[in-house]
């Protein structure tokens, strides 16, 4: 989409300029067609409502992965496409089979949590607030797209709608959109809020595809509108004005939006909706006056300029046909040939409002024959043939007018037009250039041009606002390790760990680079390692802690991992494992659905954790009780990477946190992502919503800082949501921060500053068209932001994502040693040349902060080497794999039907063994846990020593339906090591 867009005086029609050549007198400047709005210094209109940003705070733009489709989960999230790249806003793929597949919004597995992708349940789209869905698409042949959306994991509709060539805008009305398929009840769009959204684009292979954009926004009639005021008067035989807004001022590539079609008759106006335009995108507003149908609805006349004003298909005995030098030529190799107009699938004529039908063809005949006829079908919405017409063609040009009316069946919509070109029985061997065909309005044509479009002199912009809030993020404050063991656990040492089990080789790399799953180079220190053969449940390690654990305390869990490459099959996933005393039943956390490539992964203890089997409702919060109901610690506490049976597939862990809701006794740091021009409004909230909250303070338009220090000393305590409101030119954006405070004044406040080195750019640094900053930040709690400010302004802000091998050995117990490293060149160009300086300051979240401030040049043609952090020196440390132990051996005598004993065997390393029952071999269905117990050599266990296990029928939620078996019972023994 261009950044600025240029315009120029298109007014001056050829004849004119012809006629001030020939008489040698200038005429006055002069349009058939003047636009006054948007003025000569353009004009901005608000954008219509879209969920995606509303939501989640940005529009699925194309840019990148993070605003494009999902592919993280490759065998949900996107298939049988290939060549996916991202460039210029948009991405381009290639379909590879029948039913390729893009995902918007991806929804819940049954028995999973929803982290780590961009899944509905965390944001419920609301069916009746969002009810149209748009996409912005090339395809390169016409094919047919379905769309797909979920109320959940067994509910889901699709609807079907046709593709065509080239560049479309393309508007479904869920409400209304016909289903073609279903899945459970209460399948339509307005019968829930949707938390799945998906395309199937093409439904054939190798079909070269572009998507600019999709949103799904508010109804056609509730998106604002721009009024575009206009002069027309008829030039010449034309007099039927068209009006378009488009990103460039080709018509023939697509358009964004026809404005209106309609007699041009003086002063008017019409109303421009921004249903199909997109936030943040200038428009060029142009015009043109024509009474040929092709060149106002297909915005391409049937000119014989372009391949696409013939269809390339049902071409009948002809041979060498070709689109060539505006021309469409051909041999004739029989009696009947035939072909048809390129006229869009959906598309017709309205055969009454465009009476006249104009065709320039040209012939050569074998030797002998000097006539031939040519006839003309029509074909209605149908595709049933309903008319045709005839007339005599003879050697060389000629130019054919007629007007078939309803007698010929020129009457109603026409979807198709075929032409035979000849028709005699010696008609063989016939060449033809056809030059054009023109349906018109008010007469008879004798060629066809494609009219030069008149452009405003302003650019119309869609209205765009960006926000968000970076913390309180989803992390978390204080770190159980680092402040209670005095040993983050980052995978720099085996002492991270109590236990290693079920693995055939563990490793820790310090300093190392290991390649993920996805391909990409990760550096830092990672634990690594093999499932045994056969074990489902690997248990590789057992976080080091100290028996106590306050669960009402520490309550985001957060861990960097990536598992190989069966998660491209989806068969692997995440588990947290926790237990109060051996008293207390343990709890096995849901499936954490682990996707493609290193990814972090947090899970929120007090409101987002599930457990397997599920809890009934209205059961205490499983990890807070512990703590918060019994006054209990937890007292184990592990998370499992990987559950796939096969020996010699690895995982790997990098860093693991259990951290506090962020802390604020007396000031909290909110950092927003904002533009410093755009007011932001703060508000705190006892719920996670966006409306409700109380006033923290505004960030005011044209501030220096995205930094606001919120003074908490006189807050109520208690847990806190925080939100921001941003507003501009009729819009308003609401952004809800991921991450919880806690204001509890009994705390100590932090007064410790936060850690920051600077690399780059130092005293004396030169540069010219980028500036180099670098080096590391961190805090013994959690770094808040960094910004740079050049002479005293803001000039840019810095994220830390890599490892830095000297902070990670200066500060080797520090949480936030994992990736406290920064190393990005900025674009200069905003900088004058001359002395300056750079200030590079690091913040906290209690609002202490750091600062280097350097004096640099910026000169023209300087070049400063980049600095150079050192490689990955590291070497493997192999892992002490004795703890590995071999699942419980269980055996079964059944003595009578009320008397079954269970032996098990294989249990004395386990801390703990649990016996299940359940009604299917995948121990799913009325899974029910028979003991819980102390591990020994052996233990035997008959029925009627433990709790009588009452079998019941149960809804089976994968297949939504109640389901009995035939009595059959499985049973499993699990080892908690």
């Amino acid at each position: 989409m261009p950044e600025q867009l240029v315009f120029e005086d298109r007014c001056m029609k050829l004849f004119r300029l012809v006629l001030f050549v020939i008489v040698g007198w200038a005429l006055p400047a002069y349009c058939d067609i003047t636009i006054s709005t948007p003025p000569s210094g353009g004009d901005t209109v608000a954008y219509c409502d879209d969920y995606f940003l509303n939501e989640w705070g940005y529009s699925l733009s194309m840019d990148g992965d993070s605003t494009g489709i999902l592919q993280d989960i490759p065998s949900l999230q996107s298939r049988e496409i290939s060549n996916v790249a991202y460039s210029n806003g948009k991405l381009s793929f290639t379909t590879s089979s029948t039913s390729p597949l893009l995902s918007f919004l991806q929804y819940t597995v049954v028995g999973s949590i929803a982290v780590g992708t961009r899944y509905g349940e965390q944001h419920p789209i609301d069916s009746s607030t969002y009810t149209v869905f748009a996409i912005r698409m090339y395809a390169s042949e016409s094919t047919v797209a379905q769309l797909k959306w979920f109320q959940d994991y067994a509910t889901s509709a699709i609807t079907t709608f046709n593709v065509y060539e080239g560049w479309h805008t393309y508007r479904i009305d869920l409400t209304s959109a016909s289903i073609s398929s279903s899945t459970g009840t209460g399948y339509r769009w307005q019968d829930g809020n949707p938390t799945g959204l998906e395309l199937l684009p093409a439904n054939e292979a190798n079909v070269s595809m572009q998507v600019d954009w999709v949103r799904l926004t508010t109804a056609d009639g509730s998106c604002p509108s721009y009024t575009v005021n206009y002069t027309a008067t008829p030039s010449g035989s034309d007099s039927f004005l068209g009006l378009y807004a488009d990103t460039d001022t080709d018509p023939t590539n697509g358009i964004a939006d026809v404005i209106t079609r309609e007699t041009a008759s003086g002063a008017g106006s019409a109303s421009l909706s921004t249903k199909k335009l997109f936030p943040g995108t200038s428009y060029y507003i142009y015009g043109f006056l024509s009474d040929d149908w092709a060149t106002q609805y297909l915005l391409n006349p049937f000119d014989m300029s372009d391949s696409i004003d013939v269809l390339d298909i049902y071409q009948a005995q002809l041979s060498g046909a070709t689109v060539s030098g505006g021309y469409f030529s051909a041999t004739t190799t029989g009696t009947d040939p035939s072909f048809y107009l390129g006229i869009r699938e959906g598309q017709t004529i309205p055969a009454d409002s465009y009476p006249y039908i104009s065709v320039g063809i040209e012939y050569t005949f074998p030797t002998g024959k000097t006539s031939d006829f040519f006839q003309i079908f029509f074909f209605d919405e149908n595709g049933i043939l309903v008319g045709n017409y005839s007339t005599t063609v003879t050697e060389g040009a000629n130019i054919l007018h007629f007007a078939p009316g309803s007698t010929y069946g020129w009457s109603g919509n026409i979807s198709a037009v075929r032409i035979d070109p000849v028709g005699d029985a010696d008609s063989t061997g016939t060449f033809f250039k056809l030059d054009f065909i023109s349906f018109n309005r008010s007469g008879y044509v004798n060629s066809l041009t494609t009219p030069t479009p008149t452009t405003a002199s302003g650019a119309l912009t869609v209205n765009s606002i960006s926000l968000s809030l970076l913390q309180p993020d989803k992390q978390g404050g204080r770190d159980y390790a680092q402040t209670r063991l005095g040993n983050a656990w980052n995978m720099n040492g085996s002492d991270d760990f109590s236990g290693i089990y079920n693995v055939s080789e563990a490793y820790i790399y310090p300093f190392n680079s290991l390649t993920d799953e996805a391909g990409d180079e990760q550096i830092g220190n990672f634990f690594y390692a093999k499932n045994i053969s056969g074990n489902g449940d690997p248990n590789y390690i057992s976080i080091n802690y100290d028996g106590e654990i306050n669960s009402e305390e520490f309550v985001n869990v957060c861990f960097r991992a990536w598992n190989d490459t069966e998660a491209s099959g989806y068969n692997s996933v995440a588990r947290i494992l926790w237990q109060g005393d051996q008293n207390e039943p343990f709890q096995n956390g849901d499936d954490i659905v682990m996707t493609r490539g290193a990814q972090t992964y947090c899970v929120d203890m007090m409101t987002e954790i599930k457990v397997e089997p599920p809890l009934p409702d209205g059961s205490p919060n499983p990890w807070t009780s512990i703590t918060g109901n019994d006054g209990g610690l937890v007292k184990y506490f592990r998370i499992d990477l990987n559950e796939n049976e096969e020996n010699d597939y690895w995982s790997v862990f990098d860093w693991i946190t259990l951290r506090t809701d962020h802390e604020a006794p007396s000031s909290y740091a909110i950092v927003v992502s904002a533009s410093l021009s755009q007011e932001v409004k703060l508000y705190y909230n006892t719920t996670k919503s966006d409306s409700g909250g109380t006033l923290i303070g505004t960030m005011p338009s044209g501030r220096n800082t995205n930094v606001y220090i919120w003074d908490t000393s006189s807050v109520t305590e208690g847990r806190y949501y925080i939100y921001a409101t941003a507003s501009s030119n009729g819009n308003t954006l609401s952004y809800v921060a991921p991450g919880r405070i806690n204001i509890d004044h009994s705390l100590t406040p932090d007064s410790t500053p936060p850690i920051l080195n600077c690399d780059r750019p130092g005293d004396g640094y030169e540069f010219d068209s980028q500036l180099e900053l670098a080096g590391y930040a961190l805090d013994e709690t959690r770094l808040a932001a960094i910004e740079v400010f050049v002479d005293g302004a803001y000039f840019t802000s810095i994220t830390p994502n890599t490892f830095n091998y000297e902070a990670a050995t200066a500060y080797p117990n520090y949480a936030e040693a994992n990736y406290p490293g920064f190393q990005v060149f900025k674009d200069a160009s905003s900088i004058s040349y001359g002395s300056h300086t750079v200030k590079i300051k690091a913040t906290d979240t209690a609002g202490n902060s750091t600062s280097c401030t350097y004096s640099v040049t910026r000169q023209s043609g300087a070049s400063t080497p980049a600095y150079s952090y050192p490689s990955p020196t590291g070497s493997a440390v192999s892992v002490d794999t004795d703890g590995i132990t071999a699942s419980p051996s269980l055996s079964i005598s059944v003595e009578n039907k009320k008397n079954v004993i269970f032996s098990i065997s294989g249990t004395e390393n386990c801390t703990s063994v649990t016996l299940y029952g359940a009604q299917d071999s995948s121990m799913s269905e009325n899974l029910t846990t028979i003991y819980t117990g102390s591990g020994a050599s052996s233990l035997s266990l008959n029925v009627e020593n433990v709790k009588r296990w009452k079998r019941k029928k149960k809804k089976k939620k994968k297949k939504n339906k109640t389901t009995t078996n035939d009595g059959t019972l499985y049973f499993k023994a699990i080892c908690s090591d």
